[in-house]
């Protein structure tokens, strides 16, 4: 953000020929360490490990673990998501309540939607699952 402003106020004092509101302001100081980006194994070693014993526990996770990263939501965004915000047609999801509380949509591929699908399959038989009405 720093270089761009300083970026637009060097040109603003040129061009206008006065001075830089930013001429005694510092940079700031250090770099900000880069973002790890999942590879190709550790995503190979998380849908390992999502696998258990119980059918619908193994289809929920796996849901989580391609949705997330596809569709970019966040965890919050995730949770609040009921059936109705999923449309399988065109491999979205409606993001009703999201970061700065707008509402977005959200593009998913093919592994996603079938997980969803045997996610959705096989929820009847969680633990509870009738004791949310209107959740998904």
């Amino acid at each position: 953000m720093y270089q761009t402003l300083k970026g637009f106020w060097d040109w603003y004092a040129v061009e206008f020929e006065t001075s830089s509101p930013m001429a005694g302001i510092p940079g700031p100081k250090g770099k900000s360490a880069p973002v790890p980006v999942l590879q190709p194994e550790d995503l190979k070693a998380i849908l390992k490990a999502c696998k258990g014993r119980d059918e619908w526990e193994t289809s929920r996770n796996l849901c989580i673990v391609w949705l997330m990263p596809e569709s970019g939501l966040r965890r919050f965004e995730l949770s609040a998501l009921n059936l109705d915000d999923v449309d399988y047609k065109t491999h979205t999801v409606s993001v009703l309540n999201g970061k700065g509380g707008k509402a977005r949509l959200s593009v998913f591929g093919d592994e996603t939607t079938r997980a969803l699908w045997a996610w959705r399959r096989r929820r009847g038989k969680a633990p509870g699952a009738l004791s949310c009405p209107g959740r998904g």
